[in-house]
């Protein structure tokens, strides 16, 4: 995160649009293999989505253009 903000900074908005975008937590085949992990388990079940709504908050950073080069975005909002 702090690299992309860092980075933001030296690299101008209309080469290329650099954000972070924390999606939130979904059980995928990247998750998968430690499903059977007890921290892990309860974890996701305080804080797991379904895999659309995590997809979703990804399309919606790409679409958002100039205004969040250089930022962190959770859900749908930038917040630094």
């Amino acid at each position: 995160m702090y690299f992309m903000k860092e980075l933001g900074q030296h690299v101008p908005a209309s080469r290329v649009i650099l954000n972070s975008q924390d999606p939130g937590s979904a059980w995928t085949a990247l998750t998968n293999g430690n499903k059977e992990a007890l921290v892990q388990k309860v974890f996701m079940r305080i804080t797991q989505r379904p895999v659309e709504v995590c997809a979703r908050t990804l399309v919606n950073a790409i679409v958002q253009g100039k205004s969040t080069h250089g930022k962190l975005m959770v859900d749908y909002d930038v917040v630094r």
